[in-house]
């Protein structure tokens, strides 16, 4: 089709002076503004001849900064003008954008074409539509332009063409074919029986999708165009993709690519129209499709370019709102690590509870995933004839039973099939996760001022599936002064024997911060004695209690300053216990990093600073971290005003505490047994002293379980608790092991003994889950005590004397 070229000596005749001051060459970027004012109080016809010799003077030099600004004053000039610009000028100046080099240079010139088409006198003008169809397909195959711009041309450009007719073919160019979700669509698009218009009516909308979050207005449209099944069946094309498709490298991309940028617009839209169908299908798609977005980017080779996808999963799931909606997202929460996402979830849940009139915990307890389990704790699986049942067993771990000839058995029979075993493995994955979830919910709790009515304890806690079991593992609080563990026929076990459950009470999760000491001694001796293991630390739970020397700094605590650390290791433990923090480094999150924890049931977040050590301008990964103050501000406060420690409610400082002391002594550089061989290292003389020196909180527990579980074992006569060492005596040698990082001294000269523990669990029977370190002394305690049976010639060649 040819474009015939404007009436060129009509229009330098019209712009008269102006004609003269070409927007390419290089002026001052506030000219812009002098134009716009020229522009302004110019008549309409000079306006238009005016922008027509500019973009001719465009095709032909480069564009200079003028013309960014007088693009950015256009619609502030405009103001409600429509000047009149005829067919064929319009459909020139659209067809010059279109075949504009594929350079960033391109939207300036792009935006002044469009305005020109939107004054055209005959806009149904076929000449000018086929330049604007030939435009639309150059805005979304030009990959140098940004998303906003190519979003904010897309709604111009389809604001031009004309309706959508009942035989057209799929509208699909906008969809950049370069990443796997674009092919998955474009392999559904290839296949499509449906009705086209009602699916290129959806494209259209989702196309011109603006902004953070979708409007009122928007989603109302959204839900209308929706009621087409062509619409419906496009959507869930669109969004299942995003959950199912594969990722493929393209192009010079190392990593596989599931989203491009380019296409993260139009699937962020597809997201949020998902909510206003909110079928059934829409929640698992937005689950799975924000799981996938949210724990893996680019970067990482999870294939997503951008958060806008996952952001947009949670704002739909949010705007569902149903129950299993709100257990996706609850979900998500308990399995997020990234502050930013954490963050939207958190907005979304907020907003869920407001509407249905609960806090965030009473919204969280009664959406626990049950995990298929019924209400005798357990699944059943069938498949092929073979039966296979699914529960809770011993130490809070998923196990499955066969259906055999002789009865139920751990083992598969011969004849199981693929399918039954594959069913099996997926719902014991379903169970685990479920579990992990409960088990950091409910460790959340000693945080909270939480109790419950003794019926609705019943409902929530004791009675769920998947609660249950872990409820019946930890010691409860009730009103009526009864403490206990939860047993058969409705009793509460304890170091005082067995009491009914009280029928009208509250109740709530006993902590021994709120205990005397007597009765925690009660209650650790009970469980040792009674051979009981809890699910987390309870009963021989750390308490920290405010300190003099903290009262004295006020608004800090310097208790587990000065400390060096593994950072890429005490990084992921801020994650796993549930704190945010910035990636130190030079890419990321600079050199000051501060992992923060939120206790929402107070207001207050407790904060931990931490700083590179040793690390260059750019140094990168950062290997170690040395910690610095412990600190409190007020939720939301974006000033971070510290908040006097005094105020700070004990439970939470005794959490917040506790988690820091994890941090170090789990991650601290003293647990290394091979740091001793780093020759002349500078952390050496802090590596000696953390490995040998005084006890920390959670080190001096570990001694109160030590103390009870060593009578009980075999090697007891050659065991002895001194101080800060479990002493072990040996067939060869004298041993000490530092209670608090697991490192060995040779008696009598001391002399370091490098043991690399083991994988896998002590077999002695633990009071409680979760101290790894307890684990590894008590195995080196019982090679020790044989240490003439030892063969491995890398402990072996040590045990001589010097």
């Amino acid at each position: 089709m040819g474009y015939p070229e404007p009436d060129w000596a009509a229009h330098e005749a019209q712009a008269g002076h102006l004609a003269d001051m070409p927007l390419h060459t290089p002026l001052r970027v506030r000219d812009g503004q002098a134009w716009a004012e020229m522009l302004r109080d110019a008549p309409d016809e000079v306006v238009v001849s005016l922008l027509l010799l500019q973009i001719r003077s465009a095709l032909a030099y480069s564009l200079g900064p003028v013309w960014y600004e007088l693009v950015w004053h256009l619609p502030t000039v405009m103001g409600r003008r429509r000047p009149a610009v005829s067919a064929a000028d319009a459909a020139w100046a659209v067809r010059m954008a279109a075949s504009m080099p594929d350079t960033c240079e391109s939207p300036p010139v792009m935006d002044v074409a469009v305005a020109l088409a939107g004054w055209c006198d005959q806009p149904g003008e076929p000449m000018l539509l086929h330049a604007v169809e030939m435009l639309a397909a150059t805005v979304d195959a030009n990959r140098q332009i940004m998303a906003r711009d190519r979003a904010r041309l897309r709604r111009r450009l389809l604001s031009l063409r004309p309706e959508v007719p009942a035989g057209a073919p799929l509208e699909i160019t906008m969809i950049w074919p370069d990443d796997g979700w674009s092919r998955a669509v474009l392999d559904g698009a290839a296949r499509w029986q449906g009705d086209r218009r009602g699916a290129n009516l959806l494209l259209r909308h989702l196309a011109i999708a603006t902004g953070s979050k979708p409007s009122r207005r928007w989603l109302e449209r959204a839900a209308t165009l929706l009621k087409d099944p062509g619409a419906t069946e496009m959507l869930r094309i669109l969004v299942e993709s995003a959950a199912t498709a594969e990722p493929v490298i393209i192009r010079h991309e190392e990593l596989p690519l599931l989203v491009s940028d380019p296409n993260a617009d139009l699937l962020r839209a597809a997201c949020w129209a998902a909510s206003a169908l909110a079928a059934d299908w829409a929640v698992p798609a937005l689950h799975a499709t924000a799981g996938r977005s949210m724990f893996g980017s680019i970067h990482a080779g999870g294939g997503y370019a951008s958060a806008k996808v996952p952001n947009a999963c949670i704002r739909g799931l949010g705007l569902i709102g149903s129950e299993p909606a709100i257990a996706c997202l609850l979900n998500l929460q308990r399995t997020v690590k990234h502050a930013g996402f954490g963050k939207q979830i958190g907005a979304a849940l907020a907003a869920a509870a407001a509407r249905a009139g609960l806090t965030l915990g009473e919204l969280a307890e009664r959406l626990v995933p049950d995990a298929g389990l019924d209400v005798r704790g357990e699944r059943q699986i069938a498949a092929g004839g073979t039966v296979a049942w699914v529960s809770i067993g011993t130490g809070w771990r998923a196990r499955t039973e066969w259906q055999t000839p002789a009865g139920r058995s751990a083992r598969a029979p011969a004849d199981a099939g693929a399918d039954a075993a594959r069913l099996a493995r997926l719902a014991v994955r379903e169970v685990k996760a479920a579990l992990a979830g409960e088990r950091s919910r409910l460790e959340g709790l000693l945080a909270d001022e939480r109790s419950w009515a003794v019926a609705d304890w019943r409902r929530w806690y004791l009675g769920h599936p998947v609660t249950g079991p872990l409820t019946r593992g930890l010691i409860w609080s009730f009103s009526t002064g009864v403490t206990g563990i939860p047993a058969d026929g409705g009793l509460l076990d304890g170091p005082g024997g067995q009491h009914p459950i009280p029928l009208e009470a509250t109740v709530r999760l006993w902590h021994p911060a709120r205990a005397d000491t007597a009765q925690v001694r009660q209650w650790r001796d009970y469980l040792v004695t009674a051979e009981r293991t809890q699910p987390f630390k309870q009963a021989f739970r750390e308490v920290y209690l405010i300190t003099p020397a903290e009262l004295e700094t006020r608004l800090y605590s310097n208790r587990f300053a000065a400390h060096v650390l593994r950072y890429q290791q005490a990084y992921a433990l801020f994650k796993e216990r549930g704190w945010t923090a910035n990636y130190l480094g030079p890419y990321d999150g600079g050199y000051q990093g501060q992992a923060r924890r939120d206790f929402p049931d107070v207001g207050l977040t407790a904060y931990f600073d931490h700083y590179p050590v040793d690390a260059g301008p750019f140094a990168y990964p950062v290997d170690l971290c040395t910690t610095d103050q412990v600190g409190f501000c007020r939720s939301g406060d974006r000033q971070r005003a510290p908040v006097p420690l005094a105020e700070v409610p004990e439970l939470v400082f005794s959490e917040a505490m506790r988690d820091a002391d994890l941090f170090v002594s789990v991650t601290s550089i003293a647990t290394d047994p091979h740091w001793a061989d780093r020759g002349e290292d500078p952390h050496f003389a802090y590596w000696r002293e953390y490995s040998f020196g005084d006890l920390a909180e959670t080190a001096v527990v570990r001694g109160e379980a030590l103390a009870r579980l060593v009578p009980k074992l075999k090697i007891a006569p050659r065991l002895e608790l001194t101080g800060r060492y479990l002493r072990v005596q040996g067939q060869l040698n004298g041993y000490k092991i530092h209670i608090g990082s697991g490192n060995v001294l040779i008696e009598p000269d001391d002399r370091y003994l490098c043991i690399v523990p083991a994988s896998g669990r002590a077999k002695v029977m633990l009071p409680f889950d979760g101290d790894q370190m307890l684990s590894i002394i008590l195995s080196k305690a019982v090679l020790l005590a044989a240490d003439d049976k030892i063969t491995d010639p890398s402990i072996t060649h040590q045990l001589s004397p010097r």
